[in-house]
């Protein structure tokens, strides 16, 4: 019978801050690429950003970080609009 290994990860969720907007786009380029890893709909972080800084104050807003081991391991956006 084979052995099972067992991996623990230091995690840490944490709120998105302005310092992310480069890696979430890396994130988001990587994972919506072709086989050749180029993106398909590619994103830059200053779009990002004044997408987010033009959003207007009726829709609730945010997005979190996942840190496992001090590297970002995943990216998560929520929003509501109040109409």
């Amino acid at each position: 019978m084979a052995s099972m290994n067992h991996q623990t990860h230091d995690t840490l969720i944490r709120a998105f801050g302005p310092d992310d907007y480069e890696q979430m786009a890396a994130v988001s380029n990587a994972a919506y690429s072709d086989a050749e890893g180029r993106p398909v709909m590619p994103v830059r972080a200053q779009d990002m950003r004044e997408g987010d800084e033009g959003r207007p104050p009726f829709v609730r807003f945010g997005r979190w970080v996942a840190l496992t081991n001090g590297k970002v391991a995943k990216l998560s956006v929520a929003s509501v609009a109040n109409l």
